[in-house]
């Protein structure tokens, strides 16, 4: 049977008067004592050895007693003024009993590698030192730190002496918060400082940023808001999937004002009406209602004495945002009587949304990659190391060519143990690892997250799950689902705050958008989905998602928990307010979100209804003056009944190579409402999530659709392509080989020689990603031709 063997030596002199005799045969009863209370069984004792097995699930308690018995040794004076010091060898493996006594049961011989081993490391060991065996190692990596290598010729024999100056790796992660802040990049500084002139332009402007979310733009904007100091700033994030009405308007005041009530008494001081009350509790709100509502609740009392714009907006990432959001703002950006500066956030080469592509006032700016010189700069800071600092330059190197990248890198070496901190600056602990190169930020966050709490890993999973700008009411209650009472919560999420995973302030999110997207990649399935139930209840009960459009962030979490029906149905409850409220866009997406968790006929034929009811006459009749097509769509393009459902998938693929990502969604939503095939539109829409890159959104779409495939070699074949790019995208290129290699395997087969070139154009991405273009040129040669 499986066991943890402990084999404990006395390193001292020789004993050699009773009073010595006796201190010994005492401390090893206290050994025995210790051990029992941990459930383990001594196997013998002799002299100053005492050998005890334990359960395998106690190495963690096990370890912790052996240092522990060591630090108290460390006081423990022998008769004679002898100091005592002992060791301990740990080992793992089989342990057999030989021949049982008359009484007791007990077995008269022990035997098992294990115990050898524990035995041989035991002797091997320094005075206080605790030594484990490699598979001890492999399971204890994450919690304990090892110092020197205990070496034999024979690999099997080989242990590691924990480190005696910083065994456990939660010291390390304490000091995490020793770490400082970037700085914004110079190049960034001087690309952002027309920002400043634009302020004080006096005039409405869209400020298009582009490039990785990791490029310190959004430090710059927040850092340029506390000098400028606009009247109002709206920091808009997206809500889940995208779906809920004005959700991230909604969210958006709350966000400013701390909560929904104190958001509802500030804004009705603006005279707007029973619209706040109704926005404020997610009930439905017309579309012309909206658009007066934001532009009398960005309009300041007085003109701004000292810039001329008086509001700014954030809209982070623009392709998060619900669409209602989008052409609430894009009708502010043109009104005659309110100055906004706008900032929309989205990666390179992606297209804006229809309503904000046509603002003629418009400033594009790329945010460039950092300089190896900006790099190094950033990790001095961060690391706060002098210039020069080998331990900066390899913080730099790891990290890459973002902000992002040279603080997680940072942090990794610290959490890691790595680095540690003596009271004065990071130190090597056992010097830098071999090889230096860049490291992709998922990998850094993968490896900081190793060996944490299961319950702060709970906390964290759960605001990771949460919609963006959660409070921490909201996920206090969450967490209770999920079985952490308040004062372990609040414990909780100050320690996930020194340790720099959760930004502090009044909301709950993670630092950064890559660490929400790791934390969810990491986790299984079933345990996102039953964050998701947690979700739908707790958002269900709370009183800021009450009306009948927040319920479709309930549906949505509801339909990925497993609840597919219940949600599917708030989902169309939610597209029937949205379009008799003027949200046609809205309307169509709720619509084919239902029918893509629900596949049910009478979810589809729900869906059908809501798309076919999308004419001009249904628009509201308290619209009391004509509105701009803010949805960026002809009657005619949205009657898709008319067209084949091949035609329109179609189109949608074109539209896909164009790079019309925002006309892609609108072709996939229709075809889907209208009954097209959800797993080739699932496909093509979790290419899109990869353009805007969004590596998350791409996967949990996938991840819908792939169980869908069938049996199909063709279909297959597609699917294992779509995750090849997937993985390909989130870092993860040993698995994107792997699914290529499938894919390429299943084009053969059935002599696809499209799908056979494109699989082999998917290996040399991978291969060009990790470094190796020789190899990825050599693939390209001996792609098939015609």
């Amino acid at each position: 049977m499986e066991r943890l063997v402990l084999w404990h030596r006395a390193v001292s002199p020789p004993i050699d008067n009773p009073d010595r005799v006796t201190a010994m045969s005492e401390w090893l009863d206290s050994v025995a004592r210790r051990s029992q209370a941990l459930g383990g069984v001594q196997l013998a004792r002799v002299g100053s050895a005492l050998c005890v097995a334990f359960e395998l699930s106690e190495w963690n308690r096990v370890i912790e007693t052996c240092l522990q018995l060591v630090h108290e040794a460390e006081s423990l004076v022998f008769p004679g003024d002898e100091s005592f010091r002992p060791a301990f060898g740990l080992a793992m493996g089989d342990v057999v009993g030989h021949g049982q006594k008359a009484t007791g049961g007990e077995f008269e011989f022990f035997g098992g590698g294990c115990i050898d081993r524990a035995q041989l490391l035991a002797t091997r060991a320094r005075a206080g030192e605790v030594v484990i065996d490699t598979d001890l190692h492999m399971v204890s990596a994450s919690t304990f730190l090892v110092g020197r290598s205990v070496g034999s010729a024979r690999t099997s024999h080989r242990g590691y002496a924990l480190d005696p100056a910083q065994p456990r790796r939660r010291a390390c992660r304490a000091s995490l918060a020793l770490l400082g802040r970037p700085p914004v990049p110079r190049a960034t500084q001087e690309n952002l400082r027309d920002i400043e002139r634009l302020v004080r332009g006096g005039k409405s402007h869209l400020v298009v940023l582009r490039g990785s979310s990791a490029l310190g733009a959004r430090d710059y904007l927040q850092k340029l808001w506390e000098r400028c100091q606009p009247r109002r700033l709206l920091w808009v994030s997206g809500v889940p999937g995208g779906l809920e009405p004005l959700g991230s308007l909604r969210r958006a005041f709350i966000r400013a004002f701390g909560d929904a009530e104190s958001a509802t008494v500030e804004l009705v001081k603006l005279e707007l009406g029973d619209v706040v009350t109704r926005l404020m509790g997610g009930h439905q709100v017309l579309a012309s209602e909206a658009r007066t509502f934001l532009s009398g609740a960005l309009r300041t009392k007085s003109k701004a004495s000292e810039h001329a714009v008086e509001s700014w907006i954030v809209l982070d990432p623009v392709h998060t945002v619900d669409r209602a959001t989008v052409d609430a703002i894009a009708s502010v950006l043109n009104s005659a009587d309110l100055t906004v500066l706008v900032f929309a956030c989205l990666a390179s080469d992606v297209g804006l949304p229809d309503t904000l592509e046509r603002f003629p006032s418009r400033t594009e700016m790329a945010m460039p990659p950092l300089s190896a010189a900006d790099a190094r700069s950033i990790a001095e800071k961060v690391l706060r190391e002098p210039s020069g600092s080998e331990i900066a330059r390899r913080a730099a190197v790891l990290g890459g060519d973002t902000p992002l990248g040279v603080l997680e890198a940072a942090r990794a070496m610290v959490a890691s143990g790595d680095l540690i901190h003596n009271g004065r600056a990071f130190v090597w602990r056992n010097g830098p690892r071999a090889g230096v190169h860049k490291i992709a930020v998922s990998e850094l966050i993968a490896e900081r997250l190793e060996g944490m709490d299961s319950d702060c890993l709970r906390v964290l999973e759960a605001i990771c799950i949460a919609p963006v700008g959660s409070s921490a009411e909201l996920v206090s209650q969450l967490a209770a689902h999920d079985g952490i009472d308040t004062n372990r919560f609040t414990e909780i999420v100050g320690q996930l705050t020194a340790e720099s995973l959760v930004a502090s302030g009044a909301v709950l999110d993670p630092t950064s958008q890559e660490l929400r997207t790791a934390v969810w990649s990491a986790m299984p399935a079933s345990r996102r989905a039953e964050i998701s139930r947690f979700l739908a209840k707790t958002i269900y009960a709370h009183r800021a998602h009450q009306g009948g459009m927040a319920r479709a962030t309930v549906g949505y979490f509801l339909a990925e928990g497993g609840d597919v029906e219940h949600g599917a149905e708030l989902l169309i409850a939610a597209a029937r307010l949205a379009a008799t409220a003027g949200y046609r866009r809205s309307a169509i997406q709720l619509s084919a979100a239902a029918v893509q968790f629900d596949r049910r006929d009478v979810t589809r034929k729900a869906a059908s209804e809501v798309v076919r009811s999308l004419r001009p006459s249904t628009v509201p009749k308290e619209r009391t003056h004509p509105q701009p097509d803010l949805e960026g769509e002809s009657t005619q393009e949205m009657e898709v009944p008319g067209a084949s459902r091949g035609t329109t998938l179609e189109r949608a693929v074109h539209a896909f190579v164009e790079g019309k990502l925002d006309t892609v969604e609108r072709y996939l939503d229709a075809a889907v409402a209208q009954g097209s095939s959800v797993v080739a539109a699932g496909r093509i829409r979790a290419l899109v999530c990869l353009a805007r890159g969004d590596v998350a959104g791409a996967a949990r779409v996938f991840d819908r659709v792939r169980v869908e495939s069938g049996d199909d070699r063709e279909t297959q074949a597609q699917s294992s392509l779509t995750m090849a790019w997937i993985l390909l995208r989130a870092g993860r290129v040993h698995q994107a080989v792997r699914a290529a290699l499938r894919t390429l395997s299943i084009t053969r087969s059935v002599s696809n020689r499209r799908g056979e070139t494109a699989a082999m154009k998917t290996l040399a991405a991978c291969y060009r990603a990790i470094g190796r273009a020789s190899d990825a040129a050599f693939i390209d040669q001996a792609m098939p031709t015609g």
